[in-house]
């Protein structure tokens, strides 16, 4: 996995934040492509966090993220079939996506 170090992680994390809650807010308005895409800002959510630990308190950060995650595992039957399934898995090799990052792994958590 490619760890990019971000300018301003903190910025990033906040941005990634907002950009996932106006997403998930209206999911259904969302293509497949366009949710692989907002996906991937859960990604970058992730590697800030894991650039901030330890500088700054993550807790209120941390707190928005877990409510993020709950709506994607609420949404993760429309999200697994919305995004192409090739797509997804192709993803994941080239990138290496580790397990750990559960939410390229929807579509095994589904079935």
């Amino acid at each position: 996995m490619n760890q990019s170090l971000f300018k301003k992680p903190k910025k990033e994390l906040e941005s990634c934040l907002e950009t996932l809650h106006r997403m998930l807010d209206n999911i259904h308005d969302y293509d497949g492509m366009e949710i692989a895409n907002y996906m991937s800002c859960r990604d970058d959510a992730q590697l800030a966090i894991e650039q901030l630990d330890g500088n700054i308190d993550l807790s209120p950060y941390l707190e928005k993220l877990k409510h993020l995650d709950e709506k994607i595992f609420e949404n993760a039957q429309y999200i697994a079939e919305s995004m192409d399934s090739h797509f997804v898995r192709n993803y994941r090799r080239t990138f290496k996506i580790p397990r750990s990052w559960w939410w390229w792994y929807l579509d095994e958590e589904i079935s």
